[in-house]
């Protein structure tokens, strides 16, 4: 707001007449605008804007099927009834959009991926085991070691919209969602291992 004043001579008095015009700042050379608000991002911030795929290495993951351990020398076949269960190993720091990646892994790639590869069945093995060794027999299922490039909506300093970019370029294995005979693999495991990881090859015992 500026308030102009001006004088006349009335007489011998001077008499100020003030005038106030709303809204209008005079002499000054840079209009200073309302800031936005620093919260309003579109999209909203925290939101998922893109995730992608951007990698892929052939893995076998283990299943919940196994054999009993067996001292050597032995050579032996057995049949088990049960349902094969595998997951996902995640090592990404960040939440990430699994259907998005999914979507991107068919389309750079053409596999298909999925959470849990869960398959009822009667699976058979040979397991041979030479003499002073204890091995078991271990299914494992196809999977694929997935690279993940990520963005989303965040801020940085002085609450200004940006847009982050993720990656995990390592470590995150996803089942694939097919089922075949060629999707599964036996490989002998040592006594003393004390778990079972994934690998990127499979040595078939059968």
């Amino acid at each position: 707001m500026i308030t102009a004043r001006f004088s006349r001579i009335t007489g011998a008095t001077a008499v100020a007449i003030a005038i106030v015009i709303p809204g209008i700042v005079l002499g000054a050379r840079t209009a200073v605008a309302a800031s936005p608000d620093p919260m309003v991002c579109h999209p909203a911030a925290g939101t998922i804007m893109s995730t992608k795929a951007i990698s892929r290495i052939s893995a076998w993951s283990p299943t919940n099927v196994s054999s009993e351990f067996v001292a050597g020398p032995a050579d032996i076949t057995r049949s088990k009834t049960k349902t094969s269960l595998t997951g996902q190993t995640i090592s990404a720091n960040f939440t990430f959009e699994e259907g998005l990646l999914f979507a991107s892994a068919q389309e750079q790639y053409g596999i298909q991926l999925q959470r849990q590869h869960s398959q009822a069945g009667t699976w058979t093995y040979t397991l041979i085991v030479p003499s002073g060794k204890t091995l078991r027999a271990q299914q494992y299922h196809q999977s694929w070691e997935i690279g993940i490039k990520q963005t989303h909506m965040g801020y940085i300093t002085g609450g200004r919209c940006h847009v982050y970019t993720d990656y995990s370029r390592s470590g995150d294995f996803f089942p694939d969602r097919h089922g075949g005979p060629t999707d599964f693999c036996w490989s002998t495991t040592p006594s003393k291992r004390s778990s079972i990881q994934v690998s990127y090859t499979c040595h078939n015992v059968k």
